[in-house]
């Protein structure tokens, strides 16, 4: 009787915890990027583009913009943090934004 020696290969070898924490990262990563991608063809397909005199426009189209908040911004004025935290627009137009939203029944804005 002949005794032998088999190798498990790689593939059958049961995974550590640190290799299923790994995949589970990279998995989650790749799901992210999946809804990133998707929502970008989402929002693209969504928009137009005109060409006048040779120059691509893009025509205004809805954006809706999500931010996580950040602890510097607590204890302070809606209006305070748009202005000094998101510098597309000017002060005048959030003071409108603003505005607009508090005086709706929907909303309840405190500027």
């Amino acid at each position: 009787m002949s005794a032998s020696i088999t190798a498990t290969p790689h593939s059958e070898r049961p995974k550590s915890g640190r290799e299923r924490r790994r995949e589970q990262r990279e998995l989650e990563l790749h799901q992210r990027r999946e809804a990133a991608v998707a929502e970008l063809l989402a929002t693209t397909a969504e928009t137009s583009i005109i060409v006048r005199h040779g120059l691509r426009w893009v025509v205004p189209y809805r954006f809706e913009f999500a931010v996580r908040a950040k602890a510097r911004w607590f204890n302070r004025s809606l209006i305070d943090v748009l202005t000094h935290e998101f510098l597309a627009q000017d002060a005048a137009y959030y003071v409108r934004v603003c505005e607009s939203l508090a005086s709706s029944t929907r909303h309840l804005v405190r500027c």
